[in-house]
């Protein structure tokens, strides 16, 4: 089974995530995020953003530098047709270097779960580090979605 292809194939992901059986989950997902974003930090970083659906409520709260990084071009072109205002680059999220400071960097949902090593953690932590404006905001929220809600 190619557990990967929900994050290569972005509708595919979209209309899993949208659908009725998670949009409970998801709405509360927004809620949290909403409260994160009426901080209004001024640059905002998500890591394995997907196509941008947590980034979005950074924009609409007044933040102005806003980033997403993902591995998956079908992600990241889905993103910037929904949210073409919001920076979509490919990357991977165990090492990069956007040569940029950011006030928040989070984690999305069960993006960090992704993370599969000590090795991936400690390079991701790495990068995160160097890329804060601020060494103290890193955020990550995330969740294991049930078993029984999956359909691919």
């Amino acid at each position: 089974m190619d557990t990967d292809l929900p994050y290569r194939e972005a509708e595919l992901y979209a209309q899993e995530y949208e659908s009725p059986i998670y949009r409970g989950d998801m709405l509360k997902d927004k809620v949290f995020w909403k409260k994160v974003a009426e901080q209004q930090p001024s640059s905002v970083l998500e890591l394995a953003c997907g196509y941008g659906r947590i980034l979005s409520t950074f924009k609409e709260h007044g933040s102005l530098k806003v980033v997403g990084l993902d591995s998956s071009l079908s992600m990241l072109e889905m993103g910037r047709e929904r949210y073409p205002d919001i920076q979509f680059v490919k990357g991977d999220m165990r090492c990069f270097d956007l040569d940029s400071k950011f006030e928040l960097i989070f984690f999305a949902f069960n993006s960090f779960l992704h993370l599969l090593t000590y090795e991936d953690l400690a390079s991701c932590f790495q990068s995160i580090q160097s890329h804060l404006a601020v060494k103290i905001h890193h955020l990550s929220k995330h969740g294991i979605t049930a078993s029984k809600n999956l359909i691919w």
